[in-house]
């Protein structure tokens, strides 16, 4: 979907992959102390799904404009080798991608599983699909400890995959690229290694997101706190999340940009048996208004992402 350029900074403002969200947090009990780390080991193997669902509503005094899409992406998490310090080198690979963005004659939906040459698939689905799937043979190396602070990211370069890349003439997509990027993995796994706490961690301790020495706060404008709400009934560790934009104090930005209405909430899952975590749910809620007079733009942004972790 294409936008003028008077929406675009709206959209680039209030898109955002690692972005907060919401979802009623289980009913808990208070436990005694107790302390937070991952277990690794080598040749763990953890099933990763994560889905974003994404609704943007602009309105301008002249027109309006409504978008919608749907993001599900399958992957595998594996621990190639632990260090003596416990820190883990694990491979990070997509296995599938599935989008469905739009809707009528405009609607855009594929599945990186499927037939290429379906007979059902538009021009723009088949180009697209096509320019997927060599995106989906990467792999990136995730240094990680057993706290859960990701250390470093970088994409693992086979040599085929680099003659391939000399010899690649498909154009780049357009849609971001979320996850086939070093700097998009750090993202989509934000809330999942979220750096725990030292120490015992007590029922409703909170803990603010540390500063990410991978990325400027320009890449991240959200900072997020998270507090302990116990046990649930599985007998898993769950944390309330809470996140408050922080858009650079720019006098010249506030007189363009307004934040009406934020509220960005969710949580956080561990396995308290197999030390992992298993799920976030989140939620993001965002209104803004750009311009004033006749020439304000009001966006309303709702983003829901849920990411599931199975430990095989």
């Amino acid at each position: 979907m294409m936008f003028p350029r008077s929406f675009a900074p709206m959209i680039m403002l209030a898109s955002c992959w690692a972005v907060g969200f919401f979802s009623p947090v289980d009913n808990v009990t208070a436990i005694e102390t107790d302390v937070l780390y991952w277990s690794w080991n080598k040749g763990d193997v953890y099933d990763v799904q994560m889905q974003t669902q994404t609704r943007i509503h602009l309105k301008h005094v002249l027109r309006e404009l409504k978008y919608h899409s749907t993001t599900t992406i399958d992957g595998v998490l594996v621990v190639q080798s632990l260090s003596a310090q416990g820190i883990a080198e694990i491979h990070w690979t997509v296995r599938r991608i599935r989008l469905d963005n739009g809707e009528g004659k405009k609607r855009i939906s594929i599945d990186s599983g499927g037939q290429l040459v379906a007979d059902e698939l538009q021009p723009a689905e088949k180009s697209l699909l096509a320019s997927l799937r060599p995106l989906l043979a990467k792999t990136f190396v995730l240094r990680i400890d057993r706290q859960a602070t990701l250390l470093g990211v970088q994409e693992l370069k086979r040599q085929s995959a680099v003659a391939a890349d000399r010899n690649n003439s498909q154009p780049k997509l357009d849609v971001g690229e979320p996850l086939f990027t070093a700097d998009g993995v750090k993202a989509a796994f934000r809330h999942v290694f979220v750096s725990f706490p030292k120490g015992e961690l007590e029922f409703q301790t909170i803990w603010q997101e540390s500063k990410n020495p991978l990325s400027s706060p320009m890449n991240n404008p959200i900072r997020f706190q998270y507090q302990y709400r116990g046990l649930n009934a599985e007998r898993d560790h769950v944390f309330g999340i809470t996140g408050k934009y922080t858009f650079a104090d720019s006098g010249e930005q506030s007189k363009v940009l307004k934040i009406d209405q934020e509220q960005i909430s969710g949580k956080l899952v561990i396995d308290a048996r197999q030390n992992y975590v298993k799920r976030v749910d989140l939620e993001l809620l965002l209104k803004t208004t750009a311009g004033q007079g006749t020439d304000a733009i009001t966006t309303e942004q709702s983003d829901t992402q849920s990411i599931a972790i199975e430990k095989k």
